[in-house]
């Protein structure tokens, strides 16, 4: 089979549509059109609900479409390792993580592989979740260190690590009284009621990052609305926000150890969940075996130095 028609079957079933597909495609809808119904002759079974509205997979499209999706990223990987050896290149590695996390998970993965792997270059994008997702999609990105949830189908992930995640507010504000502040800290977190967030003043990361996710899943969860008074991009920028006493936010154990460890704040950590909610650190990358030799050895490291860090053993106090 022409494995250009496995990709008029990819963005067919992502548009919905033949006039939009065929003007993705620079062919003609008459030309996708006989492409389709040559595949469907072959296969033997229908692959779209021409019936829809929007144009729908039928089942046997929907399993067509997840092998064919591999089929193509295992395409694009071989096209680029062959272009890569054709050029007499070692290898390249495009790794997206978070501008916020970089610092943490990074050391402990690029210097040994840098080391094992001389001459392969590597390259770091900085961004949101939204943006690492568009860019595995595309094939623009290899690798991808972020957080749960994952939203596309056509991504497959590893998780690295577990983390808590915590209430942030000042220790003048009313939540406040009657915790124990000597002992309060990361590890060992005050539980409070969660209908006690209900129209709290609330600090939060604009709705492109991964955080602002999972802040939205604990309220939902609990049936709670906040009064969302303020929306930045870094997450310790609104954490100690929280701690100076401008509002409440929930924050990330990492951040929760810098704000422990500050002279000018004194934050009270919380948790609305028992046991504590954990957020779930991942690597990312496309459905299907089709990673280059470079990125599969960067994902086995990473394996190993973030999957094998140690885990916060977590207490929670009650008043």
């Amino acid at each position: 089979m022409d494995i250009n028609r496995y990709r008029y079957i990819a963005v067919l079933a992502r548009t919905k549509s033949f006039t939009r597909a065929s003007e993705e495609l620079h062919i003609s809808q008459p030309a996708l059109t006989k492409a389709i119904r040559k595949t469907e002759e072959e296969v033997g079974v229908p692959l779209f609900d021409r019936h829809a509205s929007p144009l729908q997979l039928t089942f046997a499209g929907e399993l067509f479409l997840n092998e064919a999706i591999k089929i193509l990223n295992i395409q694009d990987t071989l096209e680029k390792e062959m272009t890569r050896i054709a050029s007499g290149g070692k290898g390249r590695v495009v790794m997206g993580v978070p501008a916020e996390s970089a610092a943490r998970w990074l050391p402990k993965v690029l210097p040994d592989f840098v080391a094992q792997h001389p001459g392969t270059e590597i390259a770091i994008v900085e961004g949101s979740s939204d943006t690492f997702e568009k860019g595995l999609l595309e094939g623009a990105i290899d690798l991808c260190i972020y957080n749960l949830p994952v939203y596309s189908k056509e991504l497959e992930y590893e998780v690295l690590e577990e983390r808590p995640i915590f209430l942030v507010s000042s220790d003048r504000h009313p939540f406040a009284a009657g915790v124990h502040l000597a002992s309060n800290g990361p590890c060992t977190p005050f539980f409070l009621e969660p209908r006690r967030l209900e129209g709290e003043r609330f600090l939060t990361l604009t709705p492109d990052k991964g955080m602002y996710r999972v802040v939205t899943q604990i309220l939902e969860r609990h049936g709670v609305k906040v009064n969302i008074v303020l929306q930045l991009t870094n997450n310790y920028t609104i954490s100690r926000l929280a701690a100076a006493g401008f509002g409440l936010c929930f924050t990330t154990y990492s951040a929760g150890e810098r704000l422990k460890m500050s002279n000018d704040l004194s934050p009270v950590f919380y948790t609305i969940d028992d046991p504590v909610f954990i957020r779930k650190t991942i690597i990312a990358y496309r459905t299907g075996d089709c990673l280059s030799p470079a990125a599969r050895a960067m994902l086995d490291l990473a394996r190993i130095k973030i999957a094998g860090a140690p885990k916060p053993k977590l207490s929670i106090s009650y008043g």
